[in-house]
């Protein structure tokens, strides 16, 4: 009896086979394939979670946040790796736009070394240049026009699209031509690396004769703590 209700409960089950598997074809038409949420970031395949995820079109994606942890190579600067806790932005052409380092890391330019931080904040250029970054510590800025050695900077920094500094902030005072800069505020360059303003450390008196014989002087004083714009010899401009 046993050996009957076993052989009638196996043909069962392979009689209901071909029926569960139409139904499970029917849900596959009905509902279409699972939606893939790979896309090509930094030329490789990468995987998204689907919170938050936006797209350009099916192929491309806009945001999102990584499945995991992700390193991708970002060209003449090395590898990096990406946070999957905040969301990753990407260009149009599949570029990173800008994302939250998961790992300190390190990048290498015209300028010297630079160290960022964990879980910093990083931007790029479409042409896949740094634009701003979170620096880990202090760190030294070589090849600074007008400047005798090295440039403490901490904070943040933002380039150039050419990788020229454009915002830093000293971490002490700086001497750059003439003028004493002060630590802690914003310092503004052009794309050649020279300074276009800056707030001034000290107060600066200039004496200028005046007059068809020279005979009379004119005081000008620029105080401290003052933002002026410089122009590209360094002069200050009126």
């Amino acid at each position: 009896m046993k050996k009957k209700l076993a052989l009638l409960i196996f043909l069962s089950a392979v009689m209901a086979l071909p029926a569960a598997m139409d139904q499970a074809h029917a849900r596959k038409s009905l509902f279409g394939k699972k939606k893939s949420r790979n896309f090509v970031v930094n030329g490789q395949k990468t995987g998204f979670q689907k919170k938050g995820l936006k797209k350009y079109s099916k192929r491309k994606v806009k945001t999102g946040y990584l499945k995991r942890p992700t390193t991708f190579n970002v060209g003449s600067y090395g590898k990096m790796t990406f946070t999957d806790s905040r969301p990753l932005n990407v260009f149009t052409n599949g570029r990173i736009s800008s994302g939250y380092l998961y790992q300190e890391g390190r990048i290498r330019n015209n300028n010297g070394r630079l160290y960022l931080r964990r879980m910093g904040y990083i931007t790029f250029y479409d042409n896949g240049m740094i634009r701003t970054a979170s620096l880990n510590g202090i760190n030294y800025l070589r090849n600074i026009p007008r400047v005798r050695g090295r440039l403490s900077v901490r904070g943040s920094i933002t380039f150039h699209d050419n990788g020229i500094p454009l915002y830093i902030y000293p971490a002490d005072d700086v001497q750059i031509g003439k003028y004493l800069f002060a630590r802690g505020r914003m310092l503004k360059f052009r794309n050649n690396g020279t300074v276009e303003s800056g707030i001034l450390a000290k107060d600066y008196v200039y004496k200028k004769k005046k007059g068809i014989l020279k005979l009379r002087k004119k005081k000008k004083k620029f105080k401290a703590g003052r933002r002026y714009r410089f122009d590209e010899k360094g002069r200050i401009r009126k």
